[in-house]
């Protein structure tokens, strides 16, 4: 098991070498195959209506991807995020965007997200209040400093 690991470890190193599609695009869709990752013309079968597709990909930004690399990543998102597909959906006209709805969906994730940063600023807040004690001792020692 651990042989195979570093296989395939070394397997991918090689391919990050002058990767120009972006951070992984490519180098996952050779591990794993283009149809695995979903960014080949074999996602051409896939319609954009498909459960499996990233709906907020498809109008904007996956939610999984604005946070990457902070306190708050969620990981990888396991929803497809084809670039075929996000160039139909661009090119799509507005009666069809809004017989799909997929901005609703959008805009629904994201304001999810927004309250859950919410809850988390709440709860950073709450545990920087002072107590009436501190409160206490901070008068005292600013009016002991100003005499």
């Amino acid at each position: 098991m651990a042989a195979e690991q570093r296989r395939l470890l070394g397997k991918f190193q090689k391919l990050s070498i002058n990767n120009q599609d972006g951070p992984l695009t490519r180098n996952t869709e050779q591990l794993m195959g283009a149809e695995g990752y979903g960014t080949s013309t074999h996602s051409q079968k896939i319609r954009i209506t498909d459960p499996k597709v990233c709906r907020s990909y498809l109008v904007g930004n996956c939610h999984f991807d604005l946070f990457s690399n902070t306190k708050a990543d969620k990981g990888a998102c396991s929803k497809i995020h084809s670039k075929a597909l996000k160039t139909e959906y661009e090119a799509a006209d507005e009666k069809q965007k809004e017989q799909w709805g997929f901005e609703f969906d959008y805009m629904r994730d994201i304001g999810k997200e927004i309250d859950a940063c919410n809850v988390r600023i709440e709860a950073a807040q709450k545990r920087l209040e002072k107590t009436p004690d501190e409160i206490r001792q901070t008068n005292t020692l600013v009016s002991f400093h100003q005499i």
